[in-house]
C-alpha cells in the first residue's frame, strides 16, 4: 500500500461520492476490493473512504457552519463533538473495507473454482 495508490482510491471515493452520495462507498470499495490483489485492498479502501469523506467534511466546513450543526448534534445527542467526527470518518472505512472484503473473497473464490 503506498501513498499514491491511497491518494488514487481517495479520489475515487470523493468523485463516487460527490456522484452518488454515500452509495458509492460499498461499490468503489468492492472495486477496490476486486483489483487490489495481494496489496492490502480491505486496509487501502478503508483508509481511502475515511480520507476522503474527512477531506469533503473539511471542504464543507469552509462552506457552511459544520462546527454549529456538530454543537448542535452532540447536545442533542450526549456525546463530545469529537464523537460526530469520528464517526464521519469510521462510517465509510468501515463500509468500504467491509465491501473490500467481501468482493476480494469472492473473486478468489471465482478464480480457485476456474483453476480446478
Amino acid at each position: 500500500m503506498t501513498p499514491k495508490l491511497v491518494a488514487s482510491w481517495t479520489a475515487a471515493f470523493v468523485l463516487g461520492s460527490l456522484l452518488f452520495d454515500w452509495y458509492a462507498v460499498p461499490i468503489v470499495g468492492g472495486v477496490c476490493g476486486w483489483f487490489l490483489i495481494g496489496r492490502s485492498p480491505v486496509l487501502t479502501g478503508a483508509l481511502a473512504a475515511g480520507l476522503a469523506w474527512m477531506s469533503l467534511l473539511a471542504a464543507t466546513s469552509l462552506r457552511g457552519p459544520v462546527g454549529d450543526l456538530a454543537d448542535l448534534l452532540s447536545a442533542i445527542m450526549g456525546v463530545p463533538n469529537i464523537v460526530l467526527y469520528l464517526g464521519v470518518g469510521l462510517f465509510p472505512a468501515l463500509l468500504a473495507g467491509s465491501a473490500a472484503a467481501v468482493t476480494g473473497s469472492v473473486r478468489e473464490a471465482l478464480v480457485g473454482r476456474s483453476r480446478s
